[in-house]
């Protein structure tokens, strides 16, 4: 495709194997992105956290086993899952607008 072509979101890339289209790419993208933005949040929690003249070593633990497990969530998602890539960014997507102290850790 060259640069004077227009974009077409219908077009289907071929990489090893691999069949998705512009807007399965780019679905697959702001769902990895939300992720990553819920992960910046939850760090920024711990960080609050452990700023605290007494911090909640319970409430730390369960941050950071939730940001490992959002990081295995991102490392496991598939662009050809899309219930998943729309539940990511329906669930983690709310989640982020409102802050880390209202999310859940499953988009499942």
């Amino acid at each position: 495709m060259g640069l004077a072509e227009p974009l077409n979101p219908q077009r289907v890339i071929r990489e090893a194997a691999v069949t998705w289209t512009i807007i399965e790419g780019v679905n697959y993208e702001v769902a990895c992105e939300t992720i990553t933005h819920l992960i910046a949040l939850y760090v920024e929690a711990i960080e609050q956290e452990e700023a605290k003249p007494q911090p909640n070593a319970a409430r730390v633990l369960e941050l950071n086993e939730a940001c490992l497990k959002l990081a295995k969530e991102r490392k496991d998602l598939r662009v050809d899952d899309h219930d998943k890539i729309n539940a990511i960014c329906t669930v983690y997507g709310k989640a982020v607008q409102q802050g880390v102290g209202r999310v859940t850790t499953s988009a499942a």
